[in-house]
């Protein structure tokens, strides 16, 4: 997906078809009960609340809520009783309810060393810190 906000008059055919590659594969992400009351938004529907009220009107938005989030990592695992060192790599399934931070890392590069030492001298230099 190009992430463009051009209309889509103005869109030549090659971001109009990375557009909809990007969304199709973002649909095939949603998982299918979702999907089905997605396709409901608009339509004509009849709501009878538990205090005997009825009212009918169209679908106009829904609220999704997430419980659980899948994070896919990898880790470094000894099985001692073979002596061998395995790479596994993982899909771990948190409840949301047991989670207290979350962060999504957009980017991430690897620092040399010495930027590393350079960095913490710098803080150390701003620091108020009293011997």
């Amino acid at each position: 997906m190009t992430g463009t906000d051009k209309a889509l008059e103005e869109m030549t055919a090659d971001e109009l078809r990375s557009e909809l590659d990007g969304l199709r594969t973002l649909w095939s992400w949603v998982p299918e009960d979702v999907q089905r009351h997605i396709s409901t938004i608009g339509k004509l529907c009849r709501v009878h609340t538990r205090g005997k009220e009825s009212y009918l009107g169209a679908i106009q938005g829904l609220s999704i809520e997430i419980r659980t989030i899948e994070v896919a990592t990898e880790e470094e695992w000894t099985d001692w009783s073979k002596g061998k060192k395995y790479l596994e790599t993982k899909l771990i399934i948190f409840p949301i309810s047991s989670l207290s931070f979350f962060e999504v890392i957009e980017d991430r590069e690897e620092i040399e060393e010495e930027e590393k030492i350079d960095s913490v001298d710098r803080l150390l230099e701003t620091a108020d810190i009293e011997d």
